[in-house]
């Protein structure tokens, strides 16, 4: 039955394509147009540009040392990663355009004709070719006004001047637009979009008092939880940032219960102890249990090795009788994190960082596994410190592209395995770092 329903659709596209024409209005050849502009050009475009903004947000890396852009775009060498996926999209909208418009007498009959042009619009965008996307916008908006598409590429075009640190423009082009939206003369259902753009307007000059008021109702109207821990987020840091530490507590919790990815929610529980106005206080002293952990048994029976407060917090000070500690502190700016949580291991890359006020970059299972996209994240996100077992530096090493990455990074670790001599004298060849073979917290 389903193959014959395609068949039917398919000789019906045949009879209707045979007449069709681009100056002729008739039902039968809009549809024709609108149903293969859809599914034989628009459809393909799309899914590249999602694919393209898919592997933009993944190479996006969020630095929680400062306010998170509302909507994760990334710099412009990762925008370059995705060029290919782009330049497919545009490539897409340009030849719906071409060979399916029927616009008549001030009017477009094909409906996926406008979504095309805003296709290339947002693919630009994306690839930050701002001039592209603002004479893009300026088109549909002059060409198709009163329609959804129309006030999509007013946004879009606001956004893409916010980009450019065009402010005054941008905002004036938000206010026409809420006042839209108050007449009923906007659509509603971009709304999200709408106060999203006016946030990401508000951020870069540091108007925090009208950045919440926009970021409320931004969280009103947008749905899924992933989305939603953002914009909490991003509301609790503007709280600290006006110094409503209680209220931003309350913004962190909120992110927290959205339960996001493991780097946001360690890093809104420490933002949220740090707004704590309570006296901290316990009974706990140095030599009380922390935790307790086995070792693997590699050597043997497996042994609990009990964890002291005290011992750990010697473990990660930086302190100049713990040396590697104290090259940590010293020399490390940016610190890689590659350990499952599970292993204790994690404690020295997490704790170490932390303790010592470094920043953290948490790379993921697929950057860990690949020493192509591993070297990649090292220069974008400009890492200094890289720590993994030694069979793990061995892989990594067979990598050209990772071995450059490392060349002058200042702290390389290697510890939980036997690091042998032959493995030391390699990374040396690669690397100016200074090298250390650590022993991990059950040792301590």
């Amino acid at each position: 039955m389903r193959k014959l329903h395609i068949y039917i659709i398919g000789v019906m596209l045949a009879i209707m394509g045979a007449s069709c024409s681009r100056q002729n209005t008739k039902w039968l050849n809009v549809q024709y147009h609108n149903t293969t502009c859809h599914y034989n050009v628009w459809w393909n475009g799309n899914e590249s540009l999602k694919s393209g903004v898919r592997q933009l947000n993944e190479k996006a890396i969020d630095d929680y040392t400062q306010i998170l852009p509302v909507v994760p775009l990334g710099t412009q060498e990762q925008a370059l990663t995705v060029k290919s996926q782009m330049d497919k999209a545009v490539e897409k909208g340009i030849k719906g355009i071409k060979t399916h418009s029927i616009y008549v007498k001030g009017r477009e009959y094909v409906k996926y004709v406008k979504k095309c042009y805003l296709l290339i619009a947002y693919a630009t965008f994306y690839e930050q070719d701002y001039a592209a996307t603002d004479n893009t916008c300026r088109l549909i908006i002059s060409q198709y006004s009163g329609t959804r598409e129309a006030d999509e590429a007013r946004i879009l075009l606001a956004r893409s001047q916010c980009m450019q640190k065009q402010y005054s423009d941008a905002e004036l082009q938000f206010d026409q637009l809420v006042n839209a939206l108050n007449a009923g003369s906007f659509t509603a259902a971009l709304a999200d979009q709408l106060y999203i753009g006016m946030v990401e307007c508000c951020l870069p000059q540091e108007k925090f008092k009208k950045a919440v008021q926009y970021l409320r109702l931004a969280i009103d109207e947008t749905r899924g939880r992933k989305n939603k821990a953002r914009l909490y987020f991003v509301m609790a840091q503007v709280y600290q940032q006006l110094e409503k530490r209680q209220t931003a507590t309350k913004y962190y919790r909120k992110v927290l219960d959205c339960r996001p990815s493991y780097v946001m929610s360690i890093n809104a529980t420490i933002n949220a102890a740090a707004c704590s106005d309570e006296a901290v206080t316990t009974d706990i002293t140095g030599d009380d249990l922390a935790y307790l952990i086995y070792t693997s048994g590699s050597t043997g029976r497996p042994k609990g090795v009990m964890l002291r407060h005290e011992g750990i917090c010697n473990y990660l000070y930086g302190h100049p009788a713990n040396v590697f500690a104290n090259g940590v502190f010293t020399d490390a700016k940016r610190v890689l994190s590659v350990t499952t949580i599970s292993f204790d291991a994690a404690l020295q890359d997490i704790g170490m960082a932390y303790f010592n006020g470094k920043t953290l970059i948490v790379a993921t299972e697929e950057q860990d596994n690949n020493p192509l996209e591993l070297a990649a994240l090292i220069n974008e996100q400009h890492i200094n410190m890289v720590s993994g077992t030694p069979s793990r530096w061995q892989t990594w090493l067979t990598s050209p592209d990772f071995c450059q990455a490392i060349a002058n990074i200042a702290i390389c670790r290697a510890g939980g395995e036997k690091f042998s001599d032959q493995l030391l004298e390699q990374m040396r060849s690669v690397t100016s770092a200074r090298i250390f073979n650590c022993y991990g917290p059950t040792e301590i």
